[in-house]
């Protein structure tokens, strides 16, 4: 968008595209906190990962979980998720989003 607090027509595709990506993503975080306590820890998220189309080895897993983990304490929060999940350009059902998209880029 333009920084303005009004979405304009030219930037109500965005805002669809943004609001459908990141519920897949937040549909992909319930499935890997599988404590339902709205927080993924290390394990959870090691063995969730195919939910973002990943793969990776423990010491990768691990190292990707203390980046997402700002504050270290063992737990990642579903806006840690997102901002690690766009930064990877992780597919959740195919699609990628890597920022919020704009109405420009498509």
């Amino acid at each position: 968008g333009d920084g303005d607090a009004w979405v304009e027509k030219k930037e109500f595709l965005a805002l669809l595209r943004n609001i459908l990506y990141f519920n897949k993503v937040f549909d992909a975080f319930e499935e890997i906190d599988t404590g339902d306590d709205r927080r993924v820890d290390l394990g959870e998220f090691k063995k969730g990962l195919a939910h973002v189309g990943l793969s990776l080895e423990d010491a990768e897993a691990e190292a990707a979980f203390k980046e997402m983990d700002k504050n270290d304490g063992g737990q990642v929060l579903f806006d840690e998720f997102c901002a690690w999940v766009a930064q990877q350009k992780c597919p959740v059902d195919d699609v990628v989003v890597t920022d919020a998209v704009m109405s420009d880029e498509r």
